[in-house]
């Protein structure tokens, strides 16, 4: 079948419609802009979400550190052992008059 003949020019059309409805039936634009703001916000909660989850296991993750472990006792870092001994350095110092 070559060149345009009666039949197959709106069969072709036809079939064109039928196969491409869903992309030529087109939702109005206010419709598409709403569809692109909830698609922002559901992208904005995921990112809000998954920051909350790593700063979750951030925190979870330094108290165990703090403590020793999941049954350890809370260890502080702050506390200076009672047996240290600290030597203070002496200098001499010449006066003139």
């Amino acid at each position: 079948m070559t060149g345009d003949d009666e039949i197959r020019g709106p069969a072709r059309r036809a079939l064109y419609r039928i196969g491409f409805a869903h992309a030529i039936q087109l939702r109005p634009w206010p419709e598409i802009r709403a569809l692109g703001r909830r698609i922002q916000r559901r992208r904005l909660a995921v990112g809000v979400a998954g920051i909350a989850i790593v700063l979750t296991g951030a925190g979870a993750a330094n108290a165990l550190v703090v403590r020793g472990g999941p049954t350890g006792e809370i260890r502080s870092d702050t506390n200076v052992p009672s047996t240290m001994t600290t030597e203070a350095a002496s200098r001499t110092t010449a006066t003139r008059s």
